[in-house]
């Protein structure tokens, strides 16, 4: 009896979350990036953006490091507005959404690798890496926009695909998709090179003007977004500034070891195994891509730019920054292994190998989330402060804490990382030493909020 692919998705899908769901807690980690997403949906609810952004202005100049933008993108606020206007601040049920896009998005992989490969049962074993990945799977525990810009982005290169420009009307609504998609990550940019050389490779006989209308529509669709929405400025010069040949090899380094990561929780691992294993898997991928000499070459393209993108940024962020290429550089795993390994059957034991580890380790993870309390921004004892903060302290109080943006969005009332002397508040572990310049006003067992002495 053959099973049909529809079904075989269904219960891949089904697999993949009740293992996403079941890592699902409470409340949120202290990675307060969630926090200014969910500030921006509500002031969007509310068209008090242009106030946000001089909070938060304020906020990061006077935080050390690099906390986070002024202002994300909109598109993922905008994602987030009807589950909030319908269920208010429910933490759960947004990552419960969240999830759903990655669920999403996994008949998108099957469909993508069906027509790159000309293979359906490659493009299955591909979308199992995907579905059961552990990575993807833990990752249903946040509010960030990752899994939605993945399944965005994978709907783009499906229609990229798809494409046939024969009436305007498709190759437009690409345009705004790709758009979309940008809105909701920044690295979504890569995605018109990628539509770009596919259209060079693939020479539609067609009007140059219906070729060019995906970019107009994400022109127009910039210029609206420029005209309604407050400039935050860009710090893209400052951080081009402190891009170095050391910061790239560091970034190369980080990222090479990251990929091989993708199959083998490395946690406990010595280093030299890490770059064994790492060394490994990107050499199969390099393998992937000499045997099918470049024959998708909009997707190399996009996999380039997209990595190379990240080679020249400040900051790691962990395999989240990676979700959009990564079924890429599985299918290029694939390819690399059906050339290393010519015999069927060797070959089906070492794929059926690496499908059961990914799912042995996504069971894992689950059993971990599941026990483990990731509560940490929302517990009942912060909660018990954010609300002695908005009942005790005045609207426009400012408060020194090492989360600014999570503290802003639970109490209303400003925060910043530095220590100065416009701020009246401090919230600090009960451990800190409290001087006489200060007073203890509220205190829980692991936290103190002082208020400072104006003299």
């Amino acid at each position: 009896m053959t099973i049909s692919p529809q079904y075989s998705l269904s219960i891949v899908s089904l697999l993949a979350f009740l293992l996403g769901l079941s890592c699902i807690d409470q409340g949120h980690n202290w990675a307060d990036d969630f926090a200014l997403y969910l500030e921006q949906c509500q002031a969007l609810d509310q068209g008090t953006l242009v106030n946000l952004l001089e909070q938060n202005r304020y906020a990061m100049d006077n935080s050390y490091a690099h906390v986070g933008p002024y202002l994300y993108p909109s598109g993922f606020p905008l994602l987030l507005l009807p589950m909030y206007q319908l269920w208010g601040m429910n933490l759960w049920l947004m990552k419960v959404y969240c999830l759903l896009f990655f669920i999403a998005s996994i008949p998108l992989v099957y469909f993508i690798f069906k027509r790159v490969s000309q293979s359906s049962s490659k493009a299955f074993i591909i979308t199992l890496l995907v579905a059961l990945n552990y990575h993807f799977i833990r990752f249903s525990d946040h509010i960030l926009s990752d899994l939605p810009f993945f399944f965005f982005s994978l709907l783009c290169v499906y229609q990229i695909q798809q494409q046939k420009y024969k009436r305007p009307q498709p190759a437009f609504l690409l345009g705004l998709l790709i758009f979309f998609s940008y809105n909701i990550r920044d690295i979504g940019i890569c995605l018109l090179p990628c539509l770009l050389v596919h259209q060079y490779y693939s020479k539609p006989k067609l009007a140059l003007w219906i070729l060019g209308l995906p970019y107009f529509a994400f022109i127009v669709s910039a210029g609206i977004r420029y005209c309604l929405l407050p400039s935050t400025g860009s710090e893209l010069l400052q951080l081009l500034s402190t891009i170095t040949l050391n910061s790239i090899l560091n970034n190369l380094y980080y990222y090479w070891l990251l990929i091989g990561n993708y199959f083998v929780i490395f946690r406990g691992l010595p280093l030299l195994i890490q770059g064994i294993l790492a060394s490994l898997v990107c050499g199969i991928i390099g393998i992937g891509l000499f045997k099918t000499k470049i024959s998708n070459p909009s997707i190399v393209i996009y996999i380039g730019t997209t990595i190379g993108i990240y080679l020249l940024w400040v900051s790691f962020q962990g395999m989240r920054f990676l979700f959009p290429v990564l079924p890429f550089l599985v299918f290029y795993l694939i390819e690399g292994i059906y050339a290393l390994i010519p015999s069927t059957k060797k070959r089906k034991i070492v794929l059926g190998t690496l499908v059961t580890v990914s799912l042995i380790q996504s069971l894992g993870t689950s059993v971990y989330y599941w026990q483990k309390d990731t509560n940490e921004a929302h517990s009942a004892e912060l909660q018990s402060i954010y609300q002695f903060i908005r009942q005790e302290t005045p609207e426009k109080a400012l408060i020194i804490f090492q989360k600014p943006r999570a503290l802003r969005l639970f109490t209303g009332r400003n925060s910043i990382q530095k220590p100065l002397k416009e701020a009246q508040y401090s919230l600090v572990k009960r451990d800190h030493t409290v001087d006489n310049t200060a007073s203890i006003i509220f205190q829980t067992a692991n936290y103190t909020l002082v208020k400072h002495h104006t003299f």
